[in-house]
């Protein structure tokens, strides 16, 4: 891949955006999400800086696995996510999305800890989950009987897009600085199609690699009734810019790259080396994912 070129110096950018804002300019804005876990300041563009030909066109599809701690079914669910995963070779991208009644933590106990987020919270009530739990959304598509898919529905939901032609391309870089815990990203995309309707794009964060208590009635996976050091992975830790995210556009050009740069510090306590950006474009009246990507933090 072509190294990326910046065509603005972000010194600069720094006071542009700040006099901006202090104007009240719709081309800039400075919003604090799930406080206080991030600060973001953010600028979408359009540009034409990046060489798309070293990209490489595969569709990569999104399973959201809508899950709690206290859900005696999920980690079965959660297996078979890890596995679908596994044999589509990087093409599939989990989300375990923790909200609803099984995921809130008790007070005191086993199961103290809180995986949840505004975010989660918002897509759990807004697109139907309900706390339905193990469920699962295969790109936030209808594949005929709606959106939400119980487990062994996601197999077969997979198949049915994982094959297709790419509609958009997203590449993400991303330059942590350990010291203070600074991300600074940029997320680039483009469409290959002319897609109708407007689009937009969502940016959160996960986590890998989170031990406790979790509530489990299969064997097979691990003790029961609960799995006092259960590994948690891919969790959904918060959306950076709003649970419905920002407009990318509203007429699709497929001749522009569409830009997208932001600085947010993670929350003290999540594992940056465990953490994942994650990049996802969807359809906004029907909320339907065309692309997704993700990169480690660093």
């Amino acid at each position: 891949m072509n190294k990326i070129k910046f065509p603005f110096d972000m010194k600069p950018m720094k006071s542009i955006l700040l006099i901006v804002l202090a104007f009240g300019s719709l081309l800039y804005s400075c919003t604090k999400l799930d406080s206080p876990y991030v600060t973001v300041k953010s600028r979408t563009i359009v540009d034409t800086i990046m060489d798309w030909d070293s990209v490489n066109p595969i569709r990569r599809v999104l399973l959201e696995d809508y899950t709690g701690h206290k859900c005696v079914n999920c980690p079965e669910a959660a297996v078979l996510a890890h596995n679908l995963e596994d044999v589509n070779g990087g093409r599939l991208i989990v989300l375990a999305v923790h909200a609803g009644t099984w995921a809130i933590p008790s007070t005191s106990g086993d199961f103290t800890a809180d995986y949840t987020s505004p975010a989660s919270e918002t897509w759990n009530i807004a697109l139907g989950v309900n706390s339905s739990d193990p469920s699962g959304m295969v790109n936030r598509k209808d594949f005929g009987s709606g959106k939400v898919l119980l487990k062994d529905s996601w197999s077969s939901a997979v198949n049915q897009v994982i094959n297709l032609a790419p509609d958009a391309f997203i590449v993400i870089t991303n330059k942590f600085n350990q010291a203070n815990g600074v991300l600074s990203s940029t997320v680039y995309t483009k469409f290959l199609n002319p897609l109708q309707g407007t689009y937009k794009l969502i940016l959160c964060i996960a986590e890998d690699s989170l031990h406790s208590a979790q509530k489990n009635n299969n064997i097979d996976v691990g003790t029961v009734p609960t799995i006092y050091n259960y590994n948690f992975m891919h969790v959904m830790r918060g959306a950076i810019n709003g649970a419905w995210g920002e407009a990318l556009t509203t007429s699709v050009n497929t001749t522009h790259t569409y830009l997208d740069r932001f600085t947010y510090t993670l929350k003290s306590t999540w594992v940056a080396k465990n953490c994942w950006l994650y990049a996802i474009v969807y359809r906004d009246d029907t909320k339907e994912i065309v692309q997704v990507h993700r990169k480690k933090m660093f």
